[in-house]
This record gives structure tokens, C-alpha cells and sequence, in this order.
């Protein structure tokens, strides 16, 4: 379901190129348009990786948990090692907590860099050759 909304954004950047795909277009206004449009996407792109960020983690957490009451259940618990390392609730909360700050964290600064890398020396590039062309 939420994938879906990653591929409409897709769909209607693809219909705005080509709509814009029109021979009678100058070099410049090409460009402008190609510049608008990859900006949009990056833009998207990383609205769409914040927000999956959550639904991700509590998706994981329901599946973590649970797996844990279906182990106990079974009688399989293989999480003895974690009853070993955390003594109380308390201890799992702020490790789960402080866990969850730093991947969005990492998660965050990696999206912007890999974006960064992936779309960002283009955009300069276009962007300069707008310049150029005034």
C-alpha cells in the first residue's frame, strides 16, 4: 500500500515528461524542465523515505513482538541472550528508543548524501547550462 504512493508520484513525473516532451521546446526550456522535474523527483524521493521511516520501524516492531509471544509459546524461546543483557523493561525501552533516534538519524544524513551523489552534480550541471543559455 505504501509503495503505491511512491508510484503515483512516479507516474505523474513521467506524464509532466512527457508533456514536456514537445520538439517545438527551446534547448533552455528543455532544460529548465528537465531541471524542475529531477528536482521534484529528489524532492519526493526523500519526503517518501522519511515517511516510510516510521511505518517501517512499527511494522518491524509488530513483527518482532510477535515473533517473541509465539516463541514463548512454543516453547522455543530463542531470546534467552537478550534476558541476559537487559535486566528490566526499562533497560529495553531506552535501548529501543535510543536505537530508533540513531537509524533515523543515519537514515536521514545517508538519504541526503545518496541523492547528494546521485542527482546532485547533474542538477549543478543543468543548472549551469541554463546560465550559460541566458
Amino acid at each position: 500500500v505504501v509503495c503505491l504512493l511512491f508510484f503515483i508520484v512516479l507516474v505523474l513525473l513521467y506524464k509532466r515528461v512527457q508533456k514536456n516532451n514537445i520538439p517545438e521546446l527551446t534547448v533552455k526550456d528543455n532544460l529548465v524542465c528537465i531541471h524542475s522535474i529531477i528536482k521534484e523527483y529528489t524532492k519526493r524521493n526523500f519526503q517518501l523515505t522519511m515517511a516510510m521511516l516510521p511505518v517501517c520501524l512499527l511494522f518491524a516492531g509488530y513483527l518482532g513482538y510477535e515473533d517473541g509471544k509465539t516463541a514463548i509459546a512454543n516453547g522455543t524461546d530463542d531470546f534467552s541472550r537478550f534476558h541476559s543483557f537487559f535486566t528490566s523493561s526499562k533497560q529495553v525501552i531506552i535501548f529501543s528508543v535510543i536505537y530508533i533516534v540513531a537509524l533515523t538519524i543515519g537514515t536521514y544524513y545517508f538519504t541526503k548524501w545518496y541523492l547528494q551523489k546521485l542527482y546532485g552534480k547533474y542538477l549543478v550541471e543543468l543548472q549551469s547550462c541554463i546560465k550559460e543559455l541566458e
